[in-house]
Formats: structure tokens, C-alpha cells, sequence
């Protein structure tokens, strides 16, 4: 897209996932989504934007809300996306099983997007990692399983948990807060790796 020409049409957001999208862990408010929120509205975009993070959430909980929380949103005016980030949640173990199934993250993943799809655009940017080793395994499993259904069904997504196991400022401030949300700067980190994707819709060089 080409910033000078969309910059008067009208844009609205829904971000649908959990505390990530929520951004829990953050003093100012903003988390991630407040931030790439920031930072269309400083380079001209006229966005509105709805942050519809819950805490605990997993794809199950995602798929039965979105269409219900997210369709009144959206004007027939108006170019409409759905971002949407969760993960995390499905594979913390519990009694020694995921909260969530893998044959079951699977097939919600599937479902959201078909019904998505059908719909509005639809984005995804993949769960980041948390300070427990085992726990980010799994979240690279299914970060990668959610990356290949999405490359099939021809919907952007954006990995980021290789990145950000690498990155100091996330990883430190993910252990400061309470192993797995970070702070204002850790947000910053993942607002970047989403501006600089090529896919955002409101990317710039």
C-alpha cells in the first residue's frame, strides 16, 4: 500500500486474542497495540481501532467471540481487518496435558479463519515467547503449525517467537514482570517486528 494514496479512507481495526493483545504488563496502557495504533496515526492513517484482548483466552474462546464482538465494528464504509494473536494459552499443561489440544488448536485455527475470511481481512501475528523453556517449545510447535495453515489459506502471518527469544529487552523484562508478559519497552520490541512487516497493512519503509 502506498501510504499518500490511502491516507483519507476510513480504516477499522478489531484485535481479537488474549493478554498479549490485551497488553498486560504495561504501566502506560498501550501494549503492542497501542503502540502500532501510535504509529499509523503519526504517518497519516485514519484508523479506528478496537482492542479486544482478554486475559486467558484461547482459541476456543477467540473463535466463539470474534464475529460477535467484531462484525458491529465495521461500517459498510469502511476498509475492515480482524488481527488476530493467541496461542500461548492453548499449550500451558495442566494435569499433564495442554489446556487445549493440538488436534483441537488445529481445527479452531482452521474454522476462524474460514469464517474470517469470509468476511473482512484477516491478519495474524504469531504467540511469543514466555520465560519457561518447555512452555516456549510448544509455543514454537504451534506457532509454526498456525503459520503453515494460514500460508495455505493465503492469510498473512507473522511469526515472532524466534525473534523475540533473542531479544534481551523482552526476555528480560518477560522475567521481571511474571515470566510471561513484559513492560512498556518489551511491547516496543513486538510493535517493531509488526511495523516492519511488509504485510501490515499500514507498513512503511
Amino acid at each position: 500500500m502506498n501510504r499518500q494514496d490511502n491516507r483519507v479512507d476510513d480504516y477499522r481495526l478489531c484485535f481479537v486474542g488474549d493478554s498479549f493483545v490485551h497488553g498486560t504488563g504495561d504501566p502506560r496502557g498501550l501494549g503492542w497495540v497501542g503502540q502500532v495504533i501510535a504509529h499509523a496515526h503519526h504517518t497519516g492513517w485514519q484508523v479506528t481501532a478496537y482492542n479486544l484482548g482478554v486475559r486467558g483466552d484461547t482459541s476456543r474462546e477467540v473463535l466463539a467471540r470474534w464475529k460477535h464482538e467484531c462484525l458491529p465494528r465495521f461500517p459498510g464504509e469502511t476498509q475492515h481487518y480482524v488481527v488476530f494473536s493467541f496461542g500461548v494459552n492453548d499449550v500451558i499443561i495442566e494435569n499433564d496435558t495442554p489446556r487445549i489440544s493440538t488436534i483441537e488448536s488445529r481445527e479452531n485455527f482452521q474454522r476462524l479463519l474460514e469464517t474470517t475470511q469470509s468476511q473482512c481481512h484477516a491478519l495474524v501475528i504469531g504467540p511469543p515467547p514466555v520465560e519457561d523453556t518447555m512452555h516456549n517449545a510448544h509455543i514454537q510447535d504451534l506457532s509454526e503449525m498456525y503459520g503453515q495453515i494460514a500460508a495455505a489459506r493465503h492469510v498473512p502471518y507473522l511469526s515472532v517467537v524466534e525473534s523475540l527469544l533473542n531479544n534481551t529487552i523482552w526476555m528480560k523484562e518477560v522475567s521481571l514482570y511474571d515470566g510471561a508478559h513484559p513492560s512498556s519497552e518489551g511491547y516496543l520490541q513486538l510493535a517493531e517486528l509488526i511495523l516492519g512487516w511488509t504485510e501490515w497493512p499500514f507498513h512503511t519503509a
